[in-house]
């Protein structure tokens, strides 16, 4: 099987492996290390290729309940039935077909840059093969080792294979070379509500409202996963091209890096404490040229790798343990942001910013004369709170602000803002950038020879690749009756 031709030539080579003693009297030297190393690959790859294998007829016998839970809820005679069973079965075998095909980064051709962070960046790419269209993120392993993001790394790939829902931007291929690793998604041409949020200054209030219903389901659906966000703000809720929002970074970035460490969070807090409550209302600059300053700074905070704590609940601060209420609060402030024109705790730092956020009781104030109704208000202080906060979807659904708002509905509404769109390849709703040589720097000069010692980083991300049940309608020669019931 290609598994196994894999973990041969990958992690065994005979040459590296010493000869066996004829004398069995004589004791056996331990083994050397890269036979250590290259057992351990082995185990590693082994183990999680059986996981893969149950949890993919798991997800085989679910998609055939599910198709057969929607036959029963439709109009169709036995004979159709039995022709999209067959179809289905059909589907099912073209799936796995395409997952025994091996990615590379030559089978896409990159269209256009259009978003950078502090370890890799994003393009709109085109599979040479099928011509779609889409969004892939690639990142440099070194770094990610570097700065201890493995776990993040896995957690985003992780959250997007299992999500398949049209409130998170869906997963197709994700796989790796000796230096990066791919994300390969579907691209939405709207841009990010960061970039909305900059071009109309302030929503009104019935967009607002809107605009975080949406993202209230986004997050219902991520913490129905067993997930939490932890890094919810504008610059991670996507837009597709009729303008509904999509949910997006889990972790790679702008966001977990250094924003969640607890190194970082410590030394915030420390920072912040000695500076007892000298906050930024005391500093010579006025909140006018605060709030100027920081929305000229707002996209390169976004991609810097400190990132903006704007968003941050304070118990993520003060590291004492938190739950799925982390990303209610999150909510709230990205609330005030839509209807009050910047955060809440705007500071002229990260520090004060903390240091605000954790002594929130005392430094959340709203404009005399805001311009929005009381339940609006009410809303964002019951979630921008450190204290009896709204903490399940139901509770924040039933808030009087919502009033009116179809949940099973709104994504056949249409949206505030449609995102005018010239073609399939429009990349007008993102920002421009040049050739990124700082990343081409941090690369070996020299490919590893083969046989040569394991190293951490293919350890480290062995069972990353996968491929979703969605590339089967990408397949040129896929027929497409059955996936439209799983849409």
């Amino acid at each position: 099987m290609m598994e196994e031709t894999i973990i041969k030539e990958d992690y065994y080579s005979s040459s590296d492996d010493e000869e066996e003693s004829e004398d069995l009297t004589t004791p056996a030297e331990p083994p050397s290390r890269p036979t250590m190393d290259k057992s351990l690959a082995a185990k590693m790859y082994i183990e999680q290729y059986y996981l893969n294998q149950q949890k993919s007829v798991r997800q085989r016998e679910s998609r055939r309940k599910d198709l057969e839970v929607k036959m029963g809820q439709m109009n169709i005679t036995p004979k159709e039935k039995s022709e999209m069973m067959k179809e289905l079965d059909k589907k099912e075998s073209d799936y796995m077909r395409l997952k025994r095909i091996k990615m590379k980064r030559n089978d896409f051709e990159v269209v256009k840059v259009i978003g950078r962070g502090a370890f890799g960046e994003v393009s709109l790419v085109r599979l040479r093969e099928t011509g779609e269209l889409y969004a892939m993120k690639k990142l440099l392993k070194s770094e990610m080792l570097q700065k201890e993001q493995v776990a993040h790394v896995r957690a985003e790939r992780d959250v997007l294979a299992n999500a398949n829902n049209d409130w998170v931007v869906r997963l197709y291929y994700s796989f790796q070379d000796d230096n990066y690793l791919y994300l390969i998604m579907e691209y939405l041409p709207g841009g990010d509500m960061m970039s909305l949020l900059i071009k109309y200054d302030i929503f009104s209030e019935a967009q607002a409202k809107f605009y975080i219903a949406e993202t209230l389901l986004a997050i219902e659906l991520v913490h129905s996963l067993d997930y939490i966000h932890r890094d919810i703000k504008p610059d991670n809720l996507l837009l597709d091209k009729d303008g509904h929002v999509k949910l997006t970074d889990f972790g790679l970035c702008t966001g977990f890096h250094r924003l969640h460490s607890s190194e970082f969070y410590n030394k915030l807090v420390g920072d912040a404490m000695t500076l007892k409550m000298k906050l930024v209302s005391e500093t010579p600059i006025t909140q006018t040229e605060r709030i100027q300053s920081w929305k000229k700074a707002r996209r390169e905070l976004a991609y810097s790798a400190v990132g903006t704590p704007d968003y941050t609940a304070p118990e993520v601060f003060m590291q004492v343990g938190y739950g799925k209420e982390v990303d209610w609060w999150s909510l709230g402030v990205i609330l005030y942001e839509m209807v009050i024109g910047h955060p809440p705790f705007l500071s002229d730092d990260t520090t004060q910013t903390c240091l605000k956020i954790i002594n929130c009781k005392e430094t959340l104030h709203f404009p005399q004369n805001p311009g929005v109704s009381n339940e609006c208000i009410d809303l964002i202080k019951r979630l921008v709170t450190d204290h009896d906060r709204l903490k399940t979807p139901s509770q924040i659904k039933q808030h009087p602000f919502f009033k009116g708002i179809n949940w099973d509905k709104i994504k056949d509404q249409k949206a505030p803002f449609i995102p005018e769109l010239k073609g399939p390849t429009d990349t007008s709703h993102f920002d421009e950038y040049e050739p990124d040589e700082e990343i081409a720097s941090k690369l070996p000069k020299s490919k590893p020879r083969l046989g040569k010692l394991v190293k951490e980083k293919d350890l480290a991300f062995i069972g990353y690749t996968y491929k979703g049940f969605d590339i089967v309608d990408k397949s040129p020669s896929s027929r497409r009756k059955v996936d439209q019931i799983f849409k």
